[in-house]
């Protein structure tokens, strides 16, 4: 992209790019930068599809913020003890970490087709022994996609599912 002086400004690697099916360009790390600048979110995935318009996220939440936050909302301050694996399948928490995904996005000028619209909250964080990760770091696109593949199935189905309800 060319910055406000008229500098080329190089945002992602054009193999990470990719098109949602209404057109738009996706540059999922710069996304996934964004979010971890979040408190309560450590690690995030984003990932699209072409044949859909909408983004979802494997989103790894800070285990100490979160629960913080959890113990300010009365409806969720009996997961303030439980186990994190248990915080993090609850419906309701989900329901909170989207909320805070959609807020962060919006906060930080992401563009509505840039917000992921369905989460998974992985309790584990990414790491490259699980081989997600390379050494640098950095998210290996094709083995988190394969490792999460029926997550990212089920959390399109959900976003169908939702669509044709309303």
């Amino acid at each position: 992209m060319f910055d406000e002086r008229g500098n080329l400004v190089i945002i992602d690697r054009k193999k990470n790019m990719f098109k949602l099916s209404q057109g738009e360009y996706v540059t999922p790390e710069r996304i996934e930068t964004i979010y971890m600048d979040s408190p309560l979110i450590d690690q995030t995935f984003v990932h699209g599809d072409s044949l859909k318009s909408e983004l979802v996220a494997i989103v790894v939440p800070n285990e100490e913020f979160l629960r913080k936050e959890l113990a300010k909302t009365a409806e969720l301050e009996q997961f303030v003890e439980a186990e994190f694996k248990v915080i993090c399948e609850d419906p309701a928490v989900i329901k909170l970490m989207t909320k805070v995904v959609n807020d962060w996005g919006r906060k930080n000028a992401l563009k509505g087709f840039e917000i992921p619209k369905c989460i998974y909250l992985e309790h584990e964080p990414f790491t490259v022994d699980n081989d997600i990760l390379t050494p640098t770091f950095k998210i290996k696109r094709p083995s988190a996609k394969k490792h999460y593949l029926p997550t990212l199935n089920k959390l399109y189905e959900t976003l169908d599912f939702a669509s044709k309800a309303n």
